[in-house]
């Protein structure tokens, strides 16, 4: 119920986005913030306790009550270190009651910072970000709904962990989906035939890329 009613709230999304900014590309920089439209106006922020990562989450905590977030874990399009390129679609997935947590940094519109190192993945290098970080954010966001004194302390629904990935994103979602923790699996932009240039992106190495339909079956997800 819980994944059917999810999945229901993320193409609504993509819908009420569309003209504006989904999870397909990267948001213009002059784009500002939006609150989303659901019951609980959100916000981005990075917390020194999740290095590496951009967290998207209802502005009033506190003003929750006894609702508790799910938690929606984002692998970004081109494994892209831009934990903002996505931004709007994540505040809007934030603002219906849930933690959103997408690796790297704000590389895009407000807040943004410059990068230092080498610019974000493409074909030509390797993917910036790491399946591994995905797993971090889902140990984070649980461990932070243990702690006492935590804004997170007793904030988390554990049954309602969702992994969703765009593009190449997509693939670091299936290598984590995996987890028992994760009831839901969603991926975007995965097209017949673009396993190639999966692998070409990621290396041999990724048997995610190789057969993805005989994955699903055999790791016992739906076909979406």
């Amino acid at each position: 119920m819980i994944k059917h009613l999810l999945i229901a709230l993320v193409a609504s999304i993509l819908t009420i986005a569309s003209g504006t900014a989904t999870s397909q590309g990267p948001d213009r920089d002059g784009v500002p913030d939006t609150p989303g439209t659901g019951a609980h106006p959100a916000l981005k922020e990075i917390d020194p306790g999740l290095a590496g990562h951009v967290i998207y989450r209802p502005v009033d905590l506190a003003g929750l009550g006894e609702t508790r977030l799910g938690v929606y874990v984002f692998g970004n399009g081109g494994c892209s270190d831009d934990a903002a390129s996505s931004r709007l679609h994540l505040l809007e997935i934030a603002s219906h009651g849930y933690v959103a947590i997408s690796p790297g940094a704000i590389y895009n519109g407000p807040g943004k910072s410059e990068r230092t190192g080498p610019g974000p993945s493409g074909p030509s290098g390797p993917p910036a970000t790491r399946a591994e970080q995905l797993s971090e954010a889902t140990d984070w966001i649980l461990e932070e709904n243990q702690r006492s004194g935590s804004r997170y302390y007793g904030r988390i629904d554990p049954a309602a962990i969702a992994v969703f990935g765009f593009s190449c994103g997509r693939v670091q979602a299936l290598m984590i989906a995996v987890d028992p923790r994760i009831g839901t699996a969603v991926i975007m932009n995965q097209l017949r035939g673009s396993e190639e240039a999966g692998n070409a992106f990621l290396g041999a190495s990724c048997g995610l890329c190789a057969n993805p339909d005989w994955e699903f079956e055999t790791r016992g997800f739906d076909r979406l």
